[in-house]
């Protein structure tokens, strides 16, 4: 077992591999009551083409598999769902699936090797039938149609879908109902197996527990079970630079118009490190548009925005898409001022120092909080293959003004969706 000293917060973390390839990642804190436990498969919604273990043959299965498994993996062989064992002990259980990942977690003060046990166990012991697949179908399909509601995911698909052409990125985490409607228990089965390895799984643990402890539990689990490492091959697809569709007008049961702009940024011919390169251009849009810049001041001041812009972004080893979600009362005039911001950008680079500075505040505070730092220790190991608070610290530490400045010129900005929601028209 490493352990590796994270220098400036004075936390430790606790890393171990097993010869079945599953690593593992402690951060004790002994200051708290609770241990908040994640068990994370690198398997999520934008896997749906690959090689499955010990074949030759690429499959393409369904999109919103990796979600319909999620929901899978709580019904077991012995009929107790794991959330009504959870609940017994006093803990709190769930899981979600993202376009990367699916984790299943689990939090509470008591029972950690009980619970960490049955977190393995359930996740280690499918149970699919053709009876259990057909229900859970009209379930999932009731989670599909909630979200179609929800404004801000429907902004955020739509962006996707009509930025990209080939990439799964384009498609829902849960998929349509027709994607769902047509899985059946082999091609679960057949997504478990493959995906659902040791070697390409990972468990979390922070908060109040002995390292030893979750090392001679883990390895007990896996005793019986001899597995060697598995190279899980999947089929990438090359993507254009271009968008599909630059507008899309959609009417929900909402008060307000709501507007979405998404711009797909390619990525390929810069020569910079992914992690930074990202951290830049969320840097940038920041200074473009969030809360303190002085577009947000100016169109708050026009009446144009009536609350901050929502930022977030999704990336592919091709394109970086940021997407801004927005509630205006003009969406013409602001998507005008919008584009104009774009195409020139207009960017007060002493707010780059006070905003480099502020970046190294919130990952100091993530280690207070045991749910958020589990949850950022994950992203990182998804995003970048690896958790390094040490190389973060100096990545940010490396951010610069000339650098930056370079790297804005080379960033074309000008393939952009707009998605906007105006209320029904009655």
């Amino acid at each position: 077992m490493k352990k590796i000293e994270l220098k400036d917060i004075a936390e430790t973390l606790y890393y171990e591999k097993l010869n079945n390839g599953l690593e593992i990642y402690m951060v004790p804190k002994k200051n708290v009551n609770n241990v908040y436990v994640t068990y994370t498969t690198k398997y999520g919604s934008i896997h749906n083409q690959f090689v499955p273990l010990n074949e030759a043959k690429e499959v393409k299965v369904p999109n919103g598999i990796a979600h319909f498994l999620e929901h899978k993996m709580f019904e077991q062989r012995d009929g107790i769902d794991p959330m009504i064992y959870y609940a017994s002990v006093g803990a709190d259980v769930n899981a979600f699936t993202s376009y990367k990942n699916t984790s299943y977690l689990f939090c509470g003060s008591t029972h950690l090797k009980e619970n960490l046990e049955y977190l393995l166990n359930y996740v280690g012991t499918p149970h699919f039938t053709d009876e259990n697949v057909e229900k859970e179908k009209g379930i999932i399909e009731q989670e599909i149609r909630m979200y179609d509601d929800v404004y801000e995911w429907v902004l955020i698909d739509t962006i996707h879908y009509n930025a990209f052409h080939k990439h799964p990125l384009k498609y829902s985490v849960a998929g349509t109902v027709d994607d769902i409607m047509s899985i059946t228990k082999e091609q679960l089965s057949l997504c478990y197996n493959t995906f659902y390895h040791p070697s390409n799984m990972f468990l979390v643990v922070t908060g109040n527990f002995e390292p030893l402890e979750i090392i001679e539990t883990v390895k007990k689990e896996f005793a019986s079970k001899e597995q060697s490492e598995a190279l899980i091959k999947l089929v990438s697809v090359e993507e254009p630079n271009s968008i599909v569709k630059a507008m899309e007008i959609i009417q929900l049961d909402i008060k307000e118009p709501k507007l979405g702009i998404g711009v797909k940024i390619p990525i390929e011919n810069i020569d910079m490190d992914i992690h930074k390169l990202n951290i830049y251009v969320m840097l940038l849009f920041d200074l473009l548009f969030g809360p303190t810049s002085v577009f947000y001041e100016k169109m708050h001041e026009n009446d144009l925005l009536t609350s901050p812009m929502f930022i977030t972004k999704e990336f592919t080893n091709q394109h970086i898409v940021v997407s801004l979600l927005c509630e205006t009362k003009n969406n013409e005039q602001l998507l005008n001022e919008i584009k104009d911001n774009l195409n020139n950008p207009k960017i007060n680079y002493q707010d780059f120092e006070r905003k480099k500075k502020i970046l190294t505040g919130p990952e100091i505070r993530m280690y207070e909080d045991i749910q958020n730092l589990n949850r950022y220790i994950i992203n990182q190991i998804i995003s970048y293959g690896k958790f390094d608070h040490n190389m973060i610290k100096s990545l940010l530490k490396s951010l610069n003004k000339k650098e930056f400045i370079d790297l804005i010129k080379k960033l074309d900005l000008s393939q952009m969706v707009t998605v906007l929601i105006e209320p029904i028209k009655k």
